[in-house]
């Protein structure tokens, strides 16, 4: 399996995990990719292998009420062991303050 399919899936659930536990109101946020800080590839994933996906939020920053950044671990384990390992931030930002203006092309 693709190394950057694997960060996605962890991206994924750690997205998910913030969207159900620390961020009341999510649907009125965006969740972006902000850093990846370091990812190991320990083994390789095989086709036809079941993957484990596991994340924790390291720590959580509220910047104001309109912006935080989660910093994540996480990892993916086939049969218990340890394949992937990645440490990234997700940033979160109220869809308001993202798009304030409506996007125009210049003439």
């Amino acid at each position: 399996m693709p190394g950057v399919l694997i960060v996605e899936a962890l991206a994924q659930l750690s997205t998910f995990h913030l969207r159900q536990k620390r961020v009341k109101n999510h649907q009125d946020y965006h969740f972006l990719a902000y850093k990846v800080r370091g990812v190991e590839f320990l083994e390789p994933i095989f086709p036809g292998d079941k993957i484990e996906l596991w994340a924790k939020i390291l720590n959580f920053i509220e910047i104001d009420e309109n912006r935080k950044i989660a910093n994540i671990l996480a990892k993916a384990f086939v049969e218990k062991r340890l394949k992937c390992e990645a440490r990234f931030s997700v940033f979160i930002i109220k869809k308001s303050e993202f798009f304030p203006k409506k996007w125009s092309a210049k003439k």
